[in-house]
């Protein structure tokens, strides 16, 4: 897991480099304090954690291809500098489709340009969802921390012209109230 450290100018600058897309999250001005981080500016100290997600692709136009190699990066970060609970998981979801088939390894260490960190998460499926949860530093994601997950997927052509994909962080992850993200998506087009 990587670290936000750069919180004393209220922004988290392009922690992407190389990407189609750079992210900048803007924070509350943060200074530590005997019970850890705390805002600056008197209100009460932060005690849940909040997350947000980004879903980064490269191809998505697969126009006269029946099968397409689709493998795409997902980016989870925690913005408060407020470590998970430990109680409930950091979790994501990407719905199931017939369209969508999913080769989760977890050995993999970089994709598209850029290091994952596979091996910190868990790959689930119940036939509605490919479940992604955070298992890395014994279940508690460290406040400020982030994560690039890869994974391999494949689409089949569907019917229709164009499919949405899309990651749903799970609302009560790490014990959250609230998230700014807590989804992305991308449309897909055959």
């Amino acid at each position: 897991m990587k670290y936000i450290t750069d919180f004393s100018m209220g922004r988290v600058k392009s922690m992407v480099k190389g990407g189609a897309a750079a992210m900048v999250v803007t924070l509350l001005s943060f200074s530590a304090g005997a019970n850890g981080i705390s805002p600056s500016n008197g209100f009460p100290e932060l005690q849940t954690p909040s997350y947000v997600t980004t879903l980064f692709t490269r191809e998505t136009n697969f126009m006269q291809a029946d099968e397409g190699v689709f493998d795409f990066v997902i980016f989870i970060g925690e913005i408060k500098g407020v470590d998970s609970n430990g109680v409930q998981n950091v979790q994501f979801s990407v719905p199931v489709g017939k369209y969508f088939t999913v080769d989760y390894d977890n050995t993999v260490q970089y994709m598209h340009g850029r290091n994952v960190s596979n091996d910190e998460w868990q790959y689930s499926t119940d036939g509605q969802f490919h479940t992604f949860t955070y298992i890395g530093n014994n279940g508690v994601f460290q406040g400020g921390g982030y994560s690039f997950i890869g994974v391999n997927a494949r689409f089949v052509r569907p019917e229709r012209e164009q499919v949405l994909l899309e990651v749903n962080l799970a609302p009560d992850s790490g014990g959250q109230v609230d998230s700014p993200r807590d989804y992305d998506s991308d449309y897909i087009y055959y």
